[in-house]
Parts: structure tokens; C-alpha cells; sequence
């Protein structure tokens, strides 16, 4: 059963890997096709050399989440996947890979016990870090939503000409969030 579920994880991630491009954010660079995380760390660094540019209040903030894939929910997963358009078949085999091998603790180099997970995301699964990717971009989503509704305004590339805005960034589990302060005299 083991490398059954090696070689479906195989393909999924492949298959994962050809449109997570088109699902994600433009704000998402972790494991996406084509976007890299440094890109993240220079796109940032502009945006703060811009805004000190313009002398003009600003906040970023850097979320690091712990042990998020230690922490996804496979309910929102699964959810996600069928809001998304997936097939019932992929959800399901993506079930498959992450619910039916039993985990089992290693005391003195000793196998003791084996026990079914029941949420999380296992380190090193080629599949794993798509599937976070997509959780992670729910995130974005509702970012990107707020920032729409104008509840918070980005910071800029071109703080003059106002262009290139961002409200955020993402990379693996770590989330930068930029938001123009509103000074307004009393």
C-alpha cells in the first residue's frame, strides 16, 4: 500500500504543479510554477524604499504561522478543492493519500502503536506543499477582499504616480501585509 500511495502522491503533485499557476494569486510565490520567493523579499524591499521615499506612514507586518501544515484542516481542504472545480475523483485520491496511512511513534528505535492522523499536511510529501499553497490562498483571498472593499490601502511600487499597488505577499507560511496609514488632523 505504501508505494501505491508514493507513486498517486507522484502524480497528483505533478499534475498539481500544471495549474496551480492559474489558481492562486498573483500574490502567492511559494511552490508555484514560474514564481519565485526571492521575488517576494525584492518586491517587498521596493516597496519599502518607496514608501520611505515619499515620507509617507505606512505598516507592514510579517505573519508567521506556526506549524501551519502541522494545522491544516482536511474538511477545508477537501473544501477548497471542490470550490475550486476539482473532480470528485482527484478530492478523493487526494483523501486517500493523507487519511489512510496510519502514523505510528518510534520509542528507542522501536516501532510502538499505529494511528490514523486527522489533520495536518506530512513534511516532505511531494503533494503536500501545493495543497498548502491552495489553503494558504484563502488567505490571500480574503485579503485581496478587504483591500478591495477599501478598508486598507497598499503600499506602492511607484508611490508618486500611485502605480503598482500591493496589499500583500506571500511565501510558504509567512505573510507580509502592507497597509498606508491615514493620518487625518483633528
Amino acid at each position: 500500500m505504501g508505494s501505491i500511495n508514493k507513486i498517486v502522491n507522484k502524480v497528483l503533485s505533478r499534475r498539481f504543479s500544471l495549474v496551480l499557476p492559474k489558481l492562486v494569486s498573483k500574490y502567492q510565490h511559494a511552490s508555484i510554477k514560474g514564481r519565485q520567493i526571492a521575488e517576494v523579499g525584492l518586491i517587498a524591499n521596493e516597496l519599502v524604499d518607496s514608501r520611505r521615499r515619499s515620507k509617507k506612514p505606512g505598516l507592514m507586518f510579517k505573519l508567521d504561522i506556526e506549524k501551519a501544515f502541522d494545522n491544516v484542516n482536511w474538511g477545508c481542504l477537501f473544501h477548497i478543492l471542490d470550490s475550486l472545480g476539482f473532480p470528485p475523483q482527484v478530492s478523493n485520491w487526494v483523501q486517500g493519500t493523507m487519511c489512510l496511512p496510519m502514523l505510528s511513534i518510534l520509542i528507542n528505535g522501536e516501532a510502538h502503536g499505529y494511528f490514523p492522523a486527522f489533520k495536518g499536511l506530512r513534511q516532505g510529501d511531494p503533494l503536500s506543499p501545493g495543497l498548502f499553497v491552495l489553503v494558504m490562498d484563502v488567505l490571500s483571498y480574503m485579503l485581496s477582499k478587504v483591500h478591495d472593499d477599501g478598508l486598507f490601502e497598499g503600499f506602492f511600487m511607484d508611490e508618486d504616480q500611485r502605480r503598482w499597488e500591493v496589499s500583500h505577499l506571500l511565501f510558504a507560511d509567512d505573510t507580509l501585509i502592507f497597509v498606508m496609514l491615514m493620518l487625518t488632523k483633528c
